[in-house]
């Protein structure tokens, strides 16, 4: 997978926390400026007809548990990070 186009062909290896059939695509917390980059970009891509669910996290604490789950569950996990 190396395009966002190649993520959204393969929902399966993205699985959402509250339904598996579906992929997951993690936003970040609300203010942040990458939550609304996510958001649009989810929109642009048409990732729900692709089989994809945007996940609010809540928080940067939120955030940072799913990337955390994903990892310790060997699954792949969709979303924006950035640290200063």
């Amino acid at each position: 997978i190396k395009t966002i186009d190649d993520a959204l062909k393969h929902p399966e290896l993205f699985p959402a926390p509250e339904d598996a059939s579906k992929g997951a695509v993690f936003n970040g917390p609300p203010g942040w400026g990458g939550t609304l980059a996510t958001a649009q970009f989810f929109k642009a891509y048409d990732a729900e007809k692709k089989g994809f669910t945007l996940v609010d996290t809540g928080s940067a604490a939120g955030l940072d548990g799913s990337l955390a789950k994903a990892y310790e569950r060997k699954q792949g996990w969709v979303g924006y990070y950035w640290e200063p």
